[in-house]
């Protein structure tokens, strides 16, 4: 194995990441970022993007879904 792939694995290994608490990456980063484009989808032909509102809003219809199905 080369040694760049050594010391990748052993990164990921000890790989930490700290949160606070009550970290809410919808209330977190979403909403401070808004209208920040967070995705871009392309089929190859056509590119759709969207913001951290647009995801907030699917988001919010998945769920309100998800809790109709229980």
């Amino acid at each position: 194995m080369q040694e760049s792939m050594k010391a990748y694995y052993e990164e990921v290994k000890n790989f930490k990441l700290e949160a606070p608490e009550n970290f809410s990456f919808p209330l977190d980063v979403f909403d401070k970022w808004g209208n920040a484009t967070a995705l871009i989808w392309t089929n190859g032909e056509n590119i759709e993007k969207f913001s951290f509102n647009d995801l907030t809003v699917l988001s919010s219809k998945l769920a309100g879904v998800l809790i109709h199905l229980e």
